[in-house]
C-alpha cells in the first residue's frame, strides 16, 4: 500500500469512531426503549439529582408487576414448603431460615403499605398479634424470634393477595410520586422494583442453602403464581 493511501486512512479512521459513537448515542436509547420492559420518564433523587427511572409502563401493563410479585413469592413459598423441619430454625448467614422468610414476608407488606406508620393497622396484623409480637425487624438489632411454618405459609398468602391488590390501585400518578418513607427516596414504582429485587434475594439465598444441605433447591419461577 502507497503511503499517502495509508496516511489517509489513519486521517479517517478517527472520523468513522466518532459517525459510529454519534450512532450508537443517537440510536440506542430509541432502541433500548422499544425494547425495554417499562418506558423511560424522570424523577427526581436527592443522592444524584434527576435520573431516568422506569416507571411509566406500569400504567400499560400491570398484571406483568402483579405476576413478577406472584413469581418472587412463589419461588420464596417452595423454599418454605422444600425446608427440612430439622433446617427450619439453623442459620442462614447472620439469620436462622424462618428468621429469613419472615423478614422478606415482612418487608415486603411493609413496602406494599403507603408510609411507615400504617403497618400495624392492617386487619391481619391485629388479628395475628402474637405472631407480630413486638415487630423486632423495625429495630436496630438483630432478630430474636421464632416463627413456625403455618404461620408463615398464612403470612405469605396475605403478601400475595396485598401484592394484586395494591398494584391494581395504582395510578401513573401514584407511582411516579414519591413513595412515602423516610428512608427511601425515590418514586413508588422504584419501591416495588425494590422490593421484588429483595424477595428473589432472599429466595435465591435460601434455595442455595437448601441446595448444599439437601441437594435440592427451588426451581425457576419466571412469572405468576405457580402450584406444587
Amino acid at each position: 500500500m502507497k503511503p499517502f493511501r495509508l496516511t489517509k486512512m489513519l486521517y479517517l479512521f478517527p472520523v468513522l469512531v466518532l459517525v459510529m459513537i454519534a450512532g450508537v448515542a443517537i440510536g440506542l436509547p430509541t432502541t433500548v426503549e422499544g425494547i425495554a420492559p417499562y418506558d423511560s420518564t424522570f424523577s427526581e433523587c436527592l443522592v444524584c439529582g434527576r435520573m431516568q427511572t422506569i416507571e411509566r409502563r406500569w400504567m400499560k401493563s400491570p398484571k406483568e408487576t402483579v405476576d413478577a410479585y406472584a413469581a418472587a413469592l412463589c419461588s420464596l413459598d417452595l423454599c418454605v414448603d422444600r425446608c427440612p423441619e430439622s433446617a427450619w430454625d439453623e442459620p442462614v448467614a447472620e439469620l436462622r431460615f424462618c428468621q429469613v422468610v419472615f423478614h422478606t414476608l415482612f418487608f415486603t407488606d411493609f413496602s406494599l403499605e403507603q408510609n411507615e406508620d400504617s403497618i400495624r393497622d392492617q386487619d391481619f396484623h391485629r388479628q395475628h398479634a402474637d405472631f407480630f409480637r413486638d415487630y423486632e425487624d423495625l429495630e436496630d438489632r438483630k432478630q430474636q424470634l421464632l416463627y413456625d411454618r403455618p404461620s408463615i405459609k398464612e403470612y405469605l398468602q396475605h403478601c400475595r393477595t396485598k401484592s394484586a391488590r395494591v398494584v391494581a390501585a395504582e395510578t401513573e400518578q401514584t407511582l411516579i410520586a414519591r413513595c412515602g418513607f423516610r428512608r427511601r427516596e425515590f418514586s413508588r414504582a422504584e419501591l416495588h422494583v425494590c422490593s421484588i429485587r429483595h424477595i428473589s434475594h432472599h429466595a435465591a439465598q435460601l434455595s442455595l442453602r437448601l441446595k448444599i444441605d439437601i441437594g435440592q433447591g427451588a426451581p425457576w419461577v419466571g412469572s405468576g403464581w405457580r402450584d406444587a
